[in-house]
């Protein structure tokens, strides 16, 4: 994976990514599909916070609010007839750019541990990660990845293998039909606004992203002042 010379990101990320003069981050093949740059731990400590007030836990909303909001990315950046050729040959070219992706955007240290499609009920693909993000935003990424290549619902479990170290299995499912109308993702309406960003010379992103390093085989992305 090529690396800008001058501010050190990855090229393909900082060409994927569109960063406006209002704030907003979009996809640059896909400009209804937002990003967000977030601290790990920020995000954590929030849906913290929103648990301890329910008094239960939200995981299950996070993972379909995130396998709907991928399913919609996935099925934007992935042609059909794409998907018709992975079908009738083999998944592992698709899901491979899926763990690289994943890494690219600081997810974790995403591989490939087993899979085995047919075709039909008991179909799955098991993922290895460390340096997890997001644990139940991960689990609906790779859920809703796998819906766009199989064309079939999927369901998801994980398990701690070791310290640190989740194993994340999706496999050929229905959904809860509670939630099968709920947590769509809403389109946003983009407004002008007056934000200017330094542009990187080499890349063409944001001369700000310098400020941070990408190690693209742990799938980490921190801050160089504060690690």
């Amino acid at each position: 994976m090529k690396i800008c010379s001058v501010c050190g990101v990855p090229k393909s990320l900082a060409k994927s990514q569109r960063w406006l003069d209002n704030g907003t981050i979009v996809e640059t093949k896909g400009p209804p599909n937002r990003a967000i740059f977030i601290e790990n731990e920020n995000i954590l400590e929030i849906f913290k916070n929103v648990e301890e007030l329910l008094g239960l836990s939200i995981g299950r909303i996070i993972i379909e609010s995130q396998r709907k909001a991928t399913y919609d990315y996935v099925d934007r950046i992935l042609p059909g007839i794409v998907r018709k050729i992975l079908r009738i040959t083999s998944y592992k070219p698709a899901i491979r750019s899926l763990t690289k992706l994943s890494k690219l955007m600081g997810l974790g240290n995403v591989s490939l541990l087993d899979m085995r499609i047919k075709r039909k009920e008991g179909d799955f693909v098991k993922l290895g990660t460390g340096n997890i993000f997001f644990l139940p935003s991960f689990c609906g990424m790779v859920t809703g990845a796998l819906e766009v290549i199989s064309g079939h619902d999927c369901s998801v479990f994980y398990q701690e293998t070791s310290p640190g170290y989740y194993e994340v299995t999706t496999f050929v499912s229905t959904h809860p039909k509670e939630l099968v109308e709920r947590l769509h993702q809403r389109e946003y309406s983009s407004k002008p606004g007056d934000t200017a960003l330094q542009k990187c010379p080499g890349c063409g992103g944001p001369m700000a992203l310098a400020d941070y390093d990408f190690d693209l085989e742990a799938g980490l992305i921190t801050r160089k002042a504060s690690g």
